[in-house]
């Protein structure tokens, strides 16, 4: 079983001047604990400040498409120059 280090011990030389939070996404799309309730705090503060009731769920989705996209660039990124992907269609 591979154990996943927080961050939290790699950075710890960091912990007396700043707050460190990982924020980590699986590419399945399972948020980590603590990154979730970190942007559930910055959603309900965005909500209290514009109004918006669905506000936090809009940032995990704009966050969601982000990550989604720079997963696209990672692996198009792969492929040699000139490269294109027609050949999956015929799959």
């Amino acid at each position: 079983m591979i154990r996943v280090s927080s961050g939290h011990h790699h950075y710890r030389h960091l912990k007396d001047h700043y707050i460190f939070i990982p924020v980590a996404v699986e590419t399945t799309g399972v948020w980590g604990k603590e990154g979730f309730n970190l942007i559930k705090k910055i959603g309900s503060k965005i909500t209290g400040v514009m109004g918006g009731k669905r506000s936090t769920n809009y940032l995990f989705q704009r966050l969601s498409i982000h990550i989604q996209r720079s997963n696209a660039a990672c692996v198009l990124g792969t492929l040699p120059p000139g490269k294109k992907l027609d050949e999956i269609f015929f799959l």
